[in-house]
């Protein structure tokens, strides 16, 4: 008599991702910038931090943070936009297994302006991995959105982020489409910031993303990135 045989179960590989805190700095002229009290999320053996950085405007040199460490640990820088007058948005990541509060420090390579971060901790991917795919948009004097269309893996995660120079007291908010907005905050009387996250059952090809502010930036940079899960 044969036996049937059946194909054991398997189960996709699933990432997630979890909005936990933004910070900002709002001193000139200053390279290293210590964020204080970072909320990191929960604990756990897969646990990955994503920081996003901005900043515009400051001292001559070079535009790029030569660092980014999360209670001491570095973490590894994913992706990079540059604008005009140094308006810059990264994306870095690392594993960290324990602890639920930060101290976050960003170390620019110059002299930077006013900084800003946003923080998500995502568990199933790998940061040392490549990206699932990578975007971004600037703007110049002007309220359009900014957007990029990305690949996303079944089972990934994908983040946005965007900074500005906008006008004195002028401090713009950021929707996204095809994110969930997760936050908004000013760096200074002259600059904002704003994220957005989304997890995705089903792999997506070509998804548009958009970030679109709610007032003139007279500059404007955002970033997007995609995941796989592992």
């Amino acid at each position: 008599m044969l036996m049937p045989i059946y194909s054991p179960l398997v189960t996709p590989s699933v990432a997630t991702i979890a909005y936990t805190d933004n910070k900002v700095s709002a001193s000139a002229s200053t390279a290293v910038r210590s964020f204080s009290s970072c909320d990191i999320g929960t604990a756990s053996s897969d646990r990955v931090v994503i920081v996003a950085i901005g900043t515009g405007g400051g001292g001559s040199g070079t535009d790029d943070a030569s660092g980014v460490t999360v209670n001491g640990t570095s973490l590894t820088k994913q992706f990079s936009r540059l604008h005009t007058d140094h308006l810059i948005g990264q994306f870095w990541a690392g594993t960290i297994t324990s602890g639920t509060s930060a101290t976050i420090v960003v170390t620019w390579s110059r002299s930077a302006n006013a900084t800003g971060i946003g923080v998500w901790a995502a568990t199933g991917i790998d940061p040392s991995a490549s990206l699932t795919d990578s975007g971004s948009a600037v703007l110049t004097n002007s309220t359009s959105g900014m957007s990029a269309d990305l690949d996303i893996a079944a089972g990934g995660i994908a983040l946005g982020y965007s900074v500005n120079l906008a006008g004195e007291d002028v401090n713009p908010t950021y929707s996204f489409t095809n994110l969930t907005t997760n936050f908004n905050s000013a760096l200074d009387y002259a600059r904002s910031q704003g994220g957005g996250s989304a997890a995705f059952a089903s792999a997506q090809s070509g998804l548009t993303l958009t970030s679109t502010p709610n007032a003139q930036n007279n500059l404007g940079v955002t970033i997007f990135a995609s995941w796989p899960p592992v």
